[in-house]
């Protein structure tokens, strides 16, 4: 990585969250050519996990992006790394005790509530509770 960035993180799935004057991008060093697959322009991330980033641009809504820095899925008020069983935690009002579990395409696959970062009342998501 050139050092032109004031701070890195870990690296996970050959990317690492890299930063330069307050805002992160993602530098990718598994291909022949390393080089940056998203720029700049984050107020914060979180490790890649199953092919997929949260990122935020505002603080507020976060989305996840791909390895190449497309967004995938999101507008979540609150967002969890995937999983080891392909899911992650997101939340649609930070606010609300109401949380979801999605998968990578951004599908809920099941929905909760949360008090006080535990998981209560998991159930299957049938489409229509939002």
């Amino acid at each position: 990585i050139d050092c032109i960035y004031d701070d890195t993180k870990p690296f996970s799935e050959g990317l690492a969250s890299v930063e330069k004057d307050g805002k992160y991008g993602f530098y990718n060093i598994t291909s022949e050519n390393a080089k940056m697959v998203a720029p700049c322009k984050y107020l914060s991330t979180r490790s890649f996990s199953f092919g997929l980033a949260a990122v935020t641009e505002d603080g507020h809504k976060w989305f996840y992006i791909d390895y190449k820095g497309n967004k995938v899925c999101g507008d979540y008020a609150a967002v969890g790394n995937f999983r080891s069983d392909g899911m992650a935690f997101v939340k649609f009002d930070g606010s609300s005790n109401i949380g979801y579990f999605i998968n990578p395409q951004g599908e809920i696959i099941l929905i909760c509530e949360e008090h006080e970062h535990k998981i209560y009342n998991l159930r299957r998501y049938n489409g229509n509770q939002k």
